[in-house]
């Protein structure tokens, strides 16, 4: 199943499907401000980060004449880096709901700070999610089959998800 249906049939069953289900629905709601801040500030770094490996790959085949130039921008988004990996924390630890959180996700062994930073932002509030099946489908880690009729292709993953979430993890 793909995600968009245009198809008036399908657009029926859509429909239908929503009547039935009618009382296990939730209706759409917005990002609160802070999770909203959270993520921009958690998709900064990884911004930052890139550009950070960007430079580090340069530095490595740059010509001397410009070595310094590379290892001063280096320099500054290092700086830069670092303020925003504070910023991250100060908005966690000013936002008495998502410190709870943060503690709850930190207290599972191999969750650090910042895979907790990533998951809240990502996730906004991991128990909108009904079970441990919705958050994989979230990030795009459930397997995607590939079978028609007698033929059985690779199992991979469906990669319909938040592609920051799957790079993080």
């Amino acid at each position: 199943m793909q995600r968009v249906k245009t198809d008036k049939v399908d657009a029926k069953l859509i429909a239908e499907y929503g009547e039935r289900h009618q009382d296990e629905l939730r209706p759409w709601q917005p990002e609160p401000r802070a999770v909203k801040r959270l993520k921009a500030l958690v998709q900064r770094l990884g911004d930052l980060r890139e550009i950070e490996q960007m430079e580090r790959n340069r530095l490595e085949v740059a010509d001397a004449s410009v070595q310094a130039s590379i290892q001063s921008v280096l320099e500054h988004v290092g700086q830069e880096i670092q303020e925003t990996l504070k910023a991250i924390d100060d908005h966690i630890d000013n936002d008495p709901d998502l410190r709870g959180k943060r503690d709850l996700l930190t207290s599972i062994d191999g969750v650090a700070d910042k895979t907790a930073a990533l998951l809240l932002a990502e996730l906004g509030d991991p128990l909108r999610f009904a079970n441990s099946r919705a958050i994989t489908a979230f990030a795009g880690l459930n397997p995607r089959l590939q079978v028609s009729g007698s033929y059985r292709g690779q199992t991979r993953i469906s990669k319909m998800g938040s592609s920051r979430l799957r790079a993080g993890l």
